[in-house]
């Protein structure tokens, strides 16, 4: 049939209600509209208030031609549909694929059965479409209720889709891209904020993005160059690098790999495969299955539980972990407080702060490097020997001093203890097979149960409040990603719970163990001490004595004589005689008791290794008997250095003790 053709105003509507052919809408001239159809019999057209309108159904096909500022409207197509150039189109329905191609305006479509491709549109709103939808170049929003194949969005001001049965492409979103579900896999580019309210099923991967928030995917995930991302739950593993603010979600099945991300803040409920973090700000995560490796952390660090190996490298903040299943490997950390039990092998190599306590739980060995400047007092119980620069040891209490010990890092170590680095100021050990009274050895006993109880109610605490701080986390976290906030809190507490239960398990099996150590009988050795390249001999009873008679001494007004022999004691890495009791409830006062004579343990003292020799000297003492009192009653003099030398040399001068053994005690004072 011709050509029809009918005049028209500035900005046309043309409105028909179904074709049955294919539809073809071009731009033409300006105030006329031409209409050719199939049809053999001629179609009702007429003009009013909006422009034209073709009434009946429309046999075969229809072409249109209108002008530039044209608007198009129509029911049902049931075959192709092309339009290009015109000012805005809307169609209810379309029977095979659609084509939009520079609308100037806003394009409107309902179901779509075939493919729908758009490109150039000032706004797009799509009710379904069975096939693929390609869309490109949208000036503003492109709104979509469902696509039952692949989705590929480029160039869009704001995006809102509500499901997506296959594979999702989006670059270029200038706004919020918004979807409900994606059933397939999702690639995302250059989008300024991304959040998807259900699951994607598929593989995710993020590019140069800002804020992604997703609930659950079911495959692996990567992000690279990305402002933030919240995730829900993976099933796969997460790739993520360049993240600039935040990394957090609820739980992870497989690796998290972190890299290139300076500050960037980790937060995590759990992990069931490996995790390697290399720059970044900060970490949390509640408990990792595998091994864990982190490095160049420059705030703090804190897990709740690794099951496998771990390395900590570079952490500016403090470290705090439950426990270790494996080994542990810290080098360059500037605070780790709070670590609980360690399963296997400990490697420690860091700066410890003045005034700080590091306390370690080691199941295997442990291998300390020190630094050359270091200012550290170390006191272990070790299940196996004791190797290091002027130090060797066999299993038991150690102690050992440092330039002026102002640190302090106390371990349990069921193995081997390894020392590297400088020789120790002085150091002291009570070793398996050495003799020692039932008084020294209640009172090992009662400081391997206070180091256990200290440790476990330290961890205990720092356990409730880290499953504290990941139930509000993960409370605010639902909130955030519209998920299941609550009940993952629920759960996240009863993890914590039973991670503290867990550590105080630990800290007293390693106790039990200490005990069962230090409980070996074995034979009374001699006395020996070794300061530097000088060498004294004693017997347990002549030590035992010389601190009777520093008691004494101090009882008959020699200023500073316990506190000589106590002082001389510390610097060669000995604890005093009992750390002072809680403060007890006031009783009414007793007569003055007799000075009792002051105890320790058997000790190892080595200030410095001498050329050419290996074996460290060996101090042993008769400790008291169970029934002496834990304190020496005679109070502090405050006297100074050079009052304590003199009254060493009084003591002497007095007959209390020979000058062999003032000796001793005075270069131990230094």
């Amino acid at each position: 049939m011709p050509a029809r053709n009918i005049s028209v105003g500035d900005a046309p509507h043309i409105r028909f209600s179904r074709c049955s052919g294919a539809l073809r809408v071009e731009p033409g001239e300006s105030g006329i509209v031409e209409v050719w159809t199939e049809d053999e019999r001629e179609i009702a057209l007429e003009r009013d208030e909006q422009g034209v309108v073709m009434y009946g159904d429309i046999e075969g096909d229809l072409r249109l031609r209108a002008p530039a500022t044209a608007t198009v409207s129509g029911g049902i197509v049931e075959d192709a549909v092309l339009v290009t150039g015109i000012a805005s189109f809307t169609l209810d329905a379309a029977e095979d694929d659609v084509r939009i191609d520079g609308v100037s305006g806003m394009v409107t479509l309902g179901d779509i059965e075939g493919d729908l491709a758009v490109n150039r549109a000032a706004g797009l709103s799509v009710g379904s479409v069975e096939g693929a939808m390609q869309a490109t170049a949208v000036d503003e929003a492109i709104v979509v209720r469902r696509v039952e194949g692949d989705l590929a969005i480029s160039s869009a001001g704001s995006l809102e889709v509500q499901y997506v049965e296959g594979d999702v492409r989006v670059t270029d979103v200038r706004g919020e891209a918004l979807f409900e579900r994606i059933a397939g896999d999702a690639l995302a580019e250059r989008v300024s904020s991304l959040r998807v309210a259900e699951a994607i099923d598929g593989d995710v991967q993020i590019n140069r993005s800002g804020t992604v928030v997703l609930n659950d995917v079911a495959g692996d995930m990567g992000v690279d160059e990305v402002q933030s991302l919240m995730v829900g739950a993976i099933a796969g593993s997460l790739h993520a690098s360049s993240v600039a603010a935040v990394v957090r979600f609820r739980d992870l099945e497989g690796d998290l790999r972190l890299r290139r991300s300076n500050r960037v803040a980790i937060e995590g409920g759990s992990v069931g495969g490996d995790v390697r973090v290399d720059q970044a700000h900060s970490v949390m995560l509640g408990s990792v299955g595998g091994d864990a490796d982190m490095r160049n952390i420059s705030g703090d660090l804190s897990i709740g539980s690794v099951g496998g190996d771990a390395v900590f490298i570079d952490v500016g903040g403090a470290l705090k972990a439950g426990s270790i299943g494996g080994d542990l490997t810290l080098r360059n950390v500037t605070s780790a407080t709070h670590v609980g039990h360690i399963g296997g092998d400990l490697t420690l190599a860091m700066q410890f702060a003045p005034d700080s306590v590091t306390r370690l739980n080691v199941g295997g060995d442990a291998r300390v490097e020190l630094p050359s400047d270091a200012n550290l007092t170390i006191r272990a119980t070790v299940g196996g020997t004791v190797r290091g620069p002027g130090t060797s040891a066999r299993g038991g209490m150690f102690s050992a001093v440092y330039g002026e010990g102002a640190a302090h890092l106390e371990l349990f170590i069921g193995g081997d203890l390894s020392l590297r680095g400088l020789a120790p100021r002085s150091s002291s050990s009570m070793g398996e097979g050495e003799y020692r009274s039932s008084g020294a050895w209640h009172q090992f006993d009662d400081d391997i149960n206070r180091w256990a109880e200290r440790f476990a109610e330290d961890m205990g605490r720092w356990g409730e409040q880290f499953g504290q701080e990941m139930s509000r986390w993960a409370a605010e976290f639902g909130r955030e990603i519209g998920g299941r906030g609550d009940e993952w809190a629920r759960r996240s507490q009863r993890k914590a719970e039973r991670l503290r239960q867990r550590i105080e398990r630990e800290m007293r099996e390693a106790a039990e163990r200490a005990r069962e150590t230090a409980q070996r009988e074995g034979h009374p050795r001699d006395v020996r001490v070794r300061i530097n390249d000088r060498e004294w001999r004693f017997d347990e009873e002549r030590l035992e004595r010389l601190k009777r008679e520093a008691a004494a001494a101090a009882q008959a007004g020699i200023v500073g004589a316990l506190e000589a022999v106590e002082r001389a004691l510390e610097s060669m890495g000995i604890p005093r005689t009992r750390p002072p009791e809680p403060p007890k409830p006031p009783h009414p006062p007793e007569p003055p008791r007799p000075p009792e004579a002051a105890t320790g343990a058997t000790i190892r003292i080595n200030v410095e290794q001498v050329a050419g020799e290996s074996v460290p000297a060996v101090v042993e003492e008769t400790p008291r008997e169970e029934s002496a009192p834990s304190d020496v009653t005679t109070q502090p003099s405050g006297a100074t250095l050079e009052e304590q030398r003199a009254a060493i040399l009084r003591m002497v001068a007095e007959g209390r003790i020979t000058p062999e053994e003032a000796d001793l005690l005075l270069e131990a004072l230094g």
